[in-house]
C-alpha cells in the first residue's frame, strides 16, 4: 500500500478510481491475489510504454495480464463470477478472434471492464452492469447501441425492469 500511496504523487486520479475499484477495494481488505499498482505496472501494458499507441500486440498484453489473474490465480478465480470457463471463451469471442487476428479496434479486458476503476458487472457503476451495456458497447457499436435502446430489451433496461426467461426451452 505504500508504493500505491507514492504513485498517487503523480498519478492521484489513477490511484483514487483504483482504490474505489472491485481490485482497490479487495487490496485494501487484504485478500490473497489482489493486484496493487506494481502488479499491473510492472509489465509494459501502458500506451507511454509502448510508444504512445494502442496496437493489438500492446492490447493481447493487456489480456494476457489480466487472466494471470482471472484464470491461472486459483485464490481468485474462486471468489470471481462469471466462471473461469466464460472468462476463457474470450479468444473464442468476435472480439478475441478479432484481436488476436491483429484488429487493434476490438475490444479487450479493459476496453469493457476499465482498468484503474475495474468494477464487478453485478455492481451498479461497472462499465459491464447491464443498465451500461449500450454506453459501454455503444462506444464502439454506436449503431447497434441504438436499435438495442429501442428495443424491448433496451428499454426493460432503462427502467431498471429484470426481464426473466420462464420457458426452459430456449
Amino acid at each position: 500500500r505504500e508504493l500505491d500511496a507514492a504513485c498517487g504523487r503523480c498519478h492521484e486520479q489513477e490511484v483514487k478510481h483504483y482504490e474505489e475499484s472491485a481490485h482497490g477495494r479487495a487490496a485494501a481488505a487484504g485478500q490473497a491475489g489482489a493486484p496493487y499498482c506494481v502488479t499491473c505496472h510492472e509489465k509494459p501494458i501502458t500506451k507511454g510504454r509502448n510508444g504512445g499507441a494502442d496496437s493489438a500486440e500492446h492490447k493481447i498484453e493487456q489480456e494476457k495480464l489480466c487472466l494471470s489473474c482471472h484464470l491461472d490465480d486459483p485464490e481468485v478465480r474462486a471468489r470471481m463470477t462469471p466462471s473461469a470457463g466464460f472468462i476463457a471463451a474470450y479468444d473464442q469471442s468476435v472480439h478475441g478472434k478479432a484481436l488476436h487476428a491483429g484488429d487493434v479496434k476490438s475490444a479487450a479486458c479493459a476496453d469493457c471492464h476499465g482498468s484503474h476503476e475495474m468494477a464487478k458487472g453485478i455492481e451498479p457503476d461497472s462499465r459491464a452492469h447491464r443498465q451500461h451495456i449500450s454506453g459501454t458497447c455503444g462506444a464502439c457499436h454506436d449503431k447497434i447501441a441504438k436499435i438495442y435502446d429501442q428495443s424491448v430489451h433496451g428499454a426493460a433496461v432503462s427502467q431498471a425492469i429484470v426481464l426473466v426467461v420462464t420457458d426452459s426451452a430456449v
